[in-house]
């Protein structure tokens, strides 16, 4: 079972990035008219309160870094109201650089897992100084240093990538954006999601080595979260349910491999049984909230869950399940199991029994686990869970 003391700041960013996804959500199922959504209102709230829960009982219990840059982030600019920004989901603003990477998709050697990963800049150590600027000792500060290293014409991949686009966010929720005169801000993510695609796709051809799981989690949460609807696939949902453990946390692998990169020094992260960490599980907690948002407001509205809408996508062998293909929807349902603990029957432990009139089917376990739980909500007991997060997948033939 999952004790944990004490929690990281990245898993905190986590929770309180999915609450503001699902509070967005929310307020979307108010205003719809018709009321033939296909999840209950009510349900998302339920969500969005365990966000809450979680976060008022972790956080201060948060492991303070040894950077003061990064404890002013997270104590100043992870706020939900800051990132309840609302941005439609839609397909088509990124630009489509792709390339046949085929020859490529082998094994990787170190030094190539070193370049896809941790070329050019900002390092996690400058990202966290200049996000820290744009808060602290005034608002929206920003030094020539800081300027060069995120504008530069370098080439970058991988988490300096990432880092990069996380810096951008910041400035516009901050509001920074006429103070920091970086010009078009909305087409500098646009351009960075761009990147990024062309990384994912590079990716999900490799396989998604263990190594790059983590970067892969964050990359597609951060620019899923801008509403770019490329990132909110239902064949990744479908891989990022694989990464979940029983228990309900995620993990990069059972095989634990570290990429060994002298500016590669991972700031902190919080270990979980069974090899999961806070990091991942916060990213995908993260990746999963905006898919609720994705199915309900975007998918289930186009209809384009048939395989052949997502032809122009490389869909590697691994992902492609010829169940799935039969279905025209899946509903995502992401169940924070913290504060409260779920019965396998849900209704037995909180949720309302509404949601049944959609025919969901919950599994929220194994039958083996079943079979051999006395006490089915045992598994889930809130004094031993962080954040637990399920994936509750209802497929609804045609």
């Amino acid at each position: 079972m999952l004790q944990p003391r004490s929690v990281v700041g990245d898993m905190i960013f986590g929770v309180v990035l999915s609450a503001a996804q699902l509070s967005i959500l929310k307020k979307h199922l108010q205003m719809m008219e018709d009321g033939n959504a296909i999840i209950n209102e009510t349900v998302v709230t339920v969500l969005e309160q365990k966000c809450k829960d979680i976060y008022s009982k972790y956080m201060p219990m948060r492991i303070h870094s040894n950077r003061t840059e990064y404890n002013t982030i997270i104590d100043y600019a992870v706020r939900q109201d800051l990132w309840e920004e609302d941005c439609p989901i839609s397909k088509g603003r990124l630009q489509e650089r792709r390339v046949s990477y085929g020859i490529l998709a082998k094994r990787l050697s170190k030094k190539e897992m070193e370049y896809l990963g941790m070329t050019g800049t900002p390092q996690e150590y400058q990202s966290d100084t200049c996000i820290a600027e744009l808060i602290q000792p005034e608002t929206c500060g920003l030094t020539a240093e800081c300027r060069y290293i995120m504008t530069n014409t370098e080439q970058v991949h991988g988490y300096p990538l990432t880092h990069r686009l996380l810096y951008y966010l910041f400035v516009k929720r901050l509001g920074c954006e006429k103070f920091t005169k970086f010009g078009n801000l909305q087409k500098k993510i646009e351009d960075l999601c761009s990147d990024i695609l062309e990384e994912m796709y590079y990716l999900i051809e490799l396989g998604i080595p263990p190594i790059f799981r983590d970067l892969f989690l964050e990359q597609i949460s951060l620019c899923g979260i801008e509403g770019f609807a490329e990132f909110l696939n239902p064949y990744i949902i479908e891989w990022a349910i694989q990464q979940q453990l029983p228990n309900g946390c995620f993990t990069d692998n059972k095989e634990k491999i570290m990429l060994e990169h002298q500016n590669r020094i991972k700031r902190e992260d919080g270990l979980l049984d069974e090899g999961c960490t806070m990091h991942i599980t916060g990213m995908a907690a993260i990746y999963l909230s905006i898919n609720i948002r994705a199915i309900v407001e975007y998918w289930s509205v186009q209809n384009e869950y048939s395989s052949s809408k997502w032809s122009y996508i490389f869909i590697p062998e691994f992902l492609k399940y010829p169940l799935l293909l039969k279905f025209l929807n899946i509903v995502v349902v992401v169940v924070f199991k913290c504060s409260e603990a779920l019965d396998l029957s849900p209704f037995a432990c909180g949720l309302p029994n509404n949601i049944q009139q959609f025919g969901m089917v919950f599994q929220l376990f194994s039958e083996d686990q079943r079979r051999t739980s006395s006490d089915p909500c045992s598994f889930i007991s809130a004094e031993h869970q962080v954040i637990l997060v399920h994936l509750i997948v209802i497929k609804k033939t045609s």
